[in-house]
């Protein structure tokens, strides 16, 4: 608990406090008049509670140009800890402190005429306490690891997007592995090419079709043609008989059409020369002139010279290999491969020798090779054909953007499992399960704080309505439930009814129906502040710790909820059974009651004869008003009779000339209050309407009693009313030390005068 206050040094009004001798006990009350400092320890409190430097930083003592400094001495565990403030910073911290002021409530309950929805959110983290504030901490971790991931997710999309617009992306991670996908990519690009170079490859296709079609294989009957002729048997008897041989194939033929035709019967001829008989061997050799000039031979020979010549000039290698290059460059396969080529072009040469040799027509020709060839231009001739049937002259079912779309499927199918985006894709299911068990998680600890929440604002509630009823509202809470949003500015935790029956809700704002602002007085509004807070305390099963610090709690309370109030303070406890059953009574292990009320301190100090009494006393430094702590008899200091007690002060400021405090307001309750009960049968009617010391003084002066009606007494007693400004408030001067002595004086001498 707070031991003691060493020093406060240049923090507000405390210049340089040293409250020697004054220890605080485990209930200590604090009188102090408004502006003197109360609210300065306070602020010392809190900013020892938070940890917040900036509460104290800003408190200059005006006057002072030296560091601030605090200690204070607390006792924890029967062991003394100070706790110091210097170099703008604590040593430590205390959180064990808790405090019921202005602040509490405008952070917590109200501020002015409404109920925010920060209030809302600050009292509900209060009423759930430390456990559901953990759990509400835990959910918080986990919504902010959830929406990490969501954003991890998004930035990875919107990568995504870039490489694969108008593609989605849960598509594109299910997407299965094919094997065959680059072939299925080549066959499709082949497909596209095709569609698009379909009329250009009919032309081709057509072009090679007649050029196959016009090599002409007909020559087969040409060169199957022989004719049994012994020309070397001719060359071999000119040579032997003519001297020149240049015509003598001529003569031979013409003198061979002079000869007679070979009778019926088979008689012999006679040379047409020499007319000898022609013997058998002059037969024979006519026989051989007659077949070669008569038979033919010239015309044969030269049929085969130009089926040979005709082949040879046909370049079939070249015809097939361009048929071969110009598919291949569209991408058609008929089988005219390289080996093929190579085998047509054997045959080729092969059946070419066979021609050499058809120079002598007695040759007959092997048509093998030559009917290999004929055969293998016919296959390819059906295949150009078939190309031509079954794809050139057939309509597409699919145009050339449907081919380029599900190419482009082909595409992202091989790039899905590239090795960057299966990485990517793994990232992606890995982000989502995370955020999945996040989610989870974080649901979880909602339902189980939600529980917990319902639980603990249903015992509030019942605490809360009680504190009301016995401090004598017309009001209760209703609808008390915890925030359910993690975001939002709708929600509110409580309504009020009135007579348990009239509700109303806080964040109504229309001043046309019952709201907050305008139903209830301020003092009903510090009465449900008060409320929160006392329950927040009775439901706190380690009170035993904490340092309970009221400031002002009495302020703007009706008179009549006083006594209620220091009884509820007296009380404070927190009442819970252990888990075997056993009932507990946990009680503050101290309270400290700051007021500037001095009716509630005594009372205060009635009911609680044990508690430490101490006051915070205003003083002079050259020229400036400085307070300090000291020690207080609430007896002396809070006489039962006010009027004594005013009178005492009064005299006490005149004789240590002190004119700091105002002292005008507590003349004037002294002068009526002696007008009252000395005169007061003659004064009545004034005294039923409310008229004050100068309507006192005419009307004894009317009434010629005491004196009044002569005009030494008289005067006085008006030029005392207007030194107090009593009924005249225009008189603005400001008085010196010397005027309010005088005054002081004057007023002795009219009590001894009335």
């Amino acid at each position: 608990m707070l031991k003691r206050i060493r020093r406060i040094q240049n923090i507000g009004r405390f210049a340089d406090c040293n409250s020697a001798g004054c220890e605080f006990k485990d209930t200590t009350i604090i009188f102090g008049y408004n502006t003197q400092g109360k609210s300065t320890l306070t602020a010392i409190l809190r900013s020892l509670q938070t940890g917040n430097n900036d509460i104290l930083i800003g408190r200059k003592t005006f006057g002072s140009t030296s560091a601030k400094k605090i200690e204070i001495d607390f006792e924890e565990n029967s062991i003394n800890q100070n706790y110091i403030f210097q170099n703008k910073t604590w040593n430590k911290s205390n959180p064990n402190i808790v405090i019921f002021d202005s602040k509490f409530i405008s952070e917590n309950v109200f501020e002015g005429e409404a109920i925010t929805y920060n209030q809302q959110k600050n009292m509900n983290s209060i009423i759930i306490g430390i456990f559901g504030n953990e759990l509400n901490k835990e959910i918080n971790i986990l919504q902010e690891k959830s929406n990490g991931y969501e954003n991890s997710k998004r930035i990875q999309t919107i990568e995504f997007s870039r490489h694969f617009p108008g593609i989605q992306q849960e598509k594109f991670i299910a997407m299965k592995q094919d094997l065959n996908i680059d072939k299925k990519i080549q066959d499709k690009d082949k497909e596209i090419k095709f569609e698009k170079e379909k009329e250009e490859i009919k032309t081709i296709i057509k072009n090679h079709s007649d050029i196959l079609n016009a090599i002409d294989f007909s020559i087969k009957s040409t060169l199957q043609k022989t004719m049994n002729v012994k020309q070397e048997e001719i060359e071999n008897h000119i040579k032997s008989h003519f001297a020149n041989t240049e015509n003598a194939q001529s003569f031979l033929n013409e003198g061979l059409s002079f000869m007679k035709d070979k009778s019926k019967d088979g008689s012999e001829r006679f040379c047409i020369f020499c007319g000898q008989e022609l013997g058998q061997k002059a037969e024979k050799l006519l026989t051989v002139y007659s077949t070669f000039f008569r038979g033919g031979y010239k015309q044969l020979q030269n049929e085969v010279d130009i089926a040979i010549d005709y082949f040879k000039q046909t370049n079939i290698t070249a015809v097939v290999t361009k048929i071969a290059s110009d598919l291949k460059m569209k991408d058609l396969d008929i089988g005219l491969t390289d080996e093929k080529i190579m085998e047509i072009t054997e045959l080729k040469t092969k059946f070419e020798k066979q021609l050499d040799k058809k120079r002598d027509l007695n040759y007959s020709i092997d048509f093998t090779c030559f009917d290999n060839i004929r055969t293998a231009i016919e296959a390819l001739t059906y295949e150009l054909k078939i190309i031509e049937q079954q794809k050139l002259n057939v309509v597409s079912t699919k145009t050339i953007s449907n081919l380029e779309k599900e190419k482009e499927v082909f595409d992202i199918t091989k790039k899905r499992f590239t090795p960057t985006w299966i990485k990517y894709c793994q990232d992606i299911k890995d982000i989502e399960v995370n955020a999945k068990e996040a989610r989870r998680l974080r649901d979880e600890k909602r339902k189980e704080l939600e529980t917990y929440s319902s639980t603990i604002f249903d015992s509030h509630k019942k605490v809360i309505n009680e504190f009301c009823e016995i401090m004598g509202s017309d009001f209760k809470i209703d609808d008390f439930k915890p925030l359910k949003k993690i975001v939002g500015q709708d929600e509110r935790i409580f309504a009020i009814k009135f007579f348990d029956s009239h509700k109303i809700v806080i964040n109504n704002n229309n001043d046309t129906m019952p709201n907050f602002r305008n139903t209830l007085s301020e003092s009903d509004k510090r009465l449900l502040a008060f409320a929160f807070f006392l329950t927040t305390l009775a439901n706190d099963k380690e009170l035993d710790k904490k340092i309970i610090i009221f400031d002002d709690p009495m302020s703007s309370f009706d008179i009549e909820r006083r006594r209620k109030s220091i009884q509820l303070i007296t009380d404070i406890c927190t009442r819970y059974k252990k888990s075997d059953g056993t009932d507990v009574i946990v009680r503050p292990r101290q309270k400290i009651i700051l007021t500037h009320e001095d009716r509630f301190a005594k009372e205060l100090f009635e009911l609680i004869p044990n508690s430490k009494t101490l006051k915070i006393e205003e003083y002079i430094d050259l020229g400036n008003k400085r307070s300090k702590i000291a020690y207080s008899n609430f007896s002396k200091d809070f006489p039962d009779d006010e009027i004594i007690n005013k009178i005492q002060k009064l005299k006490q400021m005149l004789d240590s000339r002190n004119f700091m405090i105002p002292f005008e307001k507590d003349c004037r309750i002294v002068l009526e209050n002696i007008f009252k009960r000395k005169y007061y049968f003659d004064l009545l009617d004034l005294i039923s309407n409310n008229k004050s010391i100068r309507s006192f003084v005419e009307k004894l002066k009317e009434l010629e009693i005491n004196d009044f009606n002569k005009d030494e007494k008289f005067n006085f007693f008006i030029r005392l009313c207007n030194a107090l400004n009593e009924e005249l408030h225009d008189n603005e001067t400001e008085k010196t030390n010397g005027d309010k002595e005088s005054i002081l004086k004057d007023f002795f001498i009219s009590l001894k005068m009335i």
